[in-house]
């Protein structure tokens, strides 16, 4: 596909989304941003305060709703679908450095997800059990596998199904409060994150898909020092594994989480430690992110995001070389009215060692530059089912040090998704 036919798409998307913001009253949003505490598994910068989703208000009108309110319970979920055009790379799957937008030219079905939920308050001072159970299915679900559950499965062809979290919450009346999940966990590091509601764009950076893992199954505890800083620790069988350990050793996750006393500034800073190489015991791997979020106002907000990780052997052969990667990203959005928002992307991500398996053809390692342009589109604002539908599309150009685009070192994309939120 040539590049005139690419910027004719990204160009037929833009005149839409600037209709579609024509038509609003500029300085209004559907959903401010919601700089809550910023605990483990609670994205600071892109998790909004939502209204209440259709399938609540469905229980509702059965009669279901009062009671599962009762009992602090939510029932929600999401649906997506996409396509990714490459400018140049002919119709091909398994573009190089890309995750969920991987295929070339393929509508794509990416995830029908659903949530069962109760949320608990571990400021309270009393003791409560809360859970989260999500399952997804669809093409997403074949890159985030755990090791050892759902390891491997075809009777779907290119989706299939994958529980994306499975945990007990415990709050424990401990000083000024204790929280205890227990279970499998999406990983508190990254800006971005599994889930597409909360994460600007449908293509995912090279930070989350090499610099940081994508789930943890174990124990964690975060304990609320004040009604800024929360600090916690736990122990986890490793990078995205689950029933079964690539190594049989468990791995020390570290958390440190301040917001600011406005509520518009938060730091969230995770430490990783532990083997993580397959049947290796004795290398092990050091990460470090730190995610910086700032709401400038009601209508700007912006993050900065900074990995740093080392393997001490490559290969999984102890004494091998080490191995070191370590990358940037800057976010920003522009809430321009309730149906439209404009999202940019800036980043840079080191793997000249080829520590993290972005290499060339010969297996050398390189280094990679991301920047995307998106916009986000609320086509029905309004309405209270309509609202929750979102309409992404999105321009992406790729460098690298080195040829690892096929033949190329640079690759430009157009894509458009929508999701729907329920």
């Amino acid at each position: 596909m040539k590049n005139g036919k690419i910027m004719a798409v990204w160009t037929a998307a833009a005149a839409l989304a600037v209709v579609s913001a024509a038509k609003a009253d500029v300085g209004t949003t559907a959903e401010q941003l919601s700089l809550t505490a910023p605990v483990s598994n609670a994205p600071v910068y892109f998790d909004a305060a939502a209204p209440r989703r259709p399938l609540m208000k469905l229980l509702d009108s059965a009669g279901l709703g009062k009671s599962l309110d009762e009992a602090g319970i939510n029932i929600y979920g999401y649906a997506e679908m996409g396509v990714t055009f490459y400018a140049d790379h002919g119709d091909t799957k398994g573009q190089a450095g890309r995750s969920f937008d991987a295929n070339n030219q393929d509508p794509t079905f990416n995830a029908l997800d659903l949530a069962i939920e109760r949320v608990v308050d571990s400021t309270k001072n009393k003791f409560d059990v809360g859970f989260k159970v999500e399952g997804t299915f669809g093409s997403d679900a074949t890159l985030i596998h755990g090791t050892g559950l759902f390891d491997s499965q075809h009777a779907y062809g290119d989706n299939e199904f994958d529980p994306v979290n499975a945990y007990v919450d415990l709050a424990v009346p401990v000083g000024n409060g204790l929280l205890v999940r227990l279970g499998k966990f999406v990983t508190p590091c990254g800006v971005e994150t599994i889930d597409s509601t909360k994460t600007p764009f449908y293509s995912r950076g090279f930070l989350f898909n090499y610099a940081i893992p994508l789930t943890h199954t174990g124990a964690l505890a975060l304990y609320n020092l004040s009604s800024e800083w929360v600090v916690g620790g736990g122990i986890i069988r490793g990078w995205s594994d689950a029933l079964e350990d690539k190594n049989g050793s468990i791995s020390v996750l570290g958390e440190a989480n301040w917001k600011s006393a406005s509520g518009n500034s938060a730091v969230k800073t995770t430490i990783i430690i532990g083997p993580e190489l397959p049947d290796n015991s004795a290398a092990y791997r050091y990460l470090a992110d730190v995610v910086y979020t700032q709401k400038l106002s009601d209508q700007w907000k912006v993050a900065l995001e900074g990995d740093l990780g080392w393997d001490s052997s490559k290969g999984g052969v102890e004494g091998a070389n080490e191995g070191l990667w370590f990358g940037g990203a800057g976010y920003a959005t522009w809430t321009v009215s309730n149906m439209f928002d404009i999202n940019g992307r800036l980043e840079y991500f080191n793997d000249s060692q080829g520590t993290r398996g972005l290499v060339t053809a010969d297996g050398a390692g390189t280094n990679v530059y991301d920047a995307t342009l998106g916009v986000t589109i609320t086509p029905f604002p309004t309405d209270d089912v309509g609202s929750n539908l979102k309409i992404r599309p999105e321009l992406r150009y790729d460098y690298s040090q080195d040829a690892i685009f096929g033949d190329n070192n640079n690759q430009l994309s157009v894509a458009i998704s929508g999701y729907f939120t329920f």
